[in-house]
């Protein structure tokens, strides 16, 4: 509850998630990954996310 206020998420019981990724070392410093996933279910539920990471080491 945020202040009071209830969030709720109807999520079907019955869904399915496809993930996919790659990560890749530019050189010794630099690498990068990305990721790409999508959930599918009853009642037209849908969803889909992805994310994006640049990495810096020195």
């Amino acid at each position: 509850a945020f202040d009071g206020a209830q969030v709720k998420q109807d999520l079907p019981a019955d869904r399915a998630e496809v993930k996919v990724g790659i990560q890749a070392n530019l050189n010794s410093q630099w690498s990068i990954t990305g990721q790409v996933a999508g959930q599918k279910g009853r009642n037209d539920y849908g969803d889909l996310s992805g994310s994006l990471l640049v990495r810096y080491s020195w």
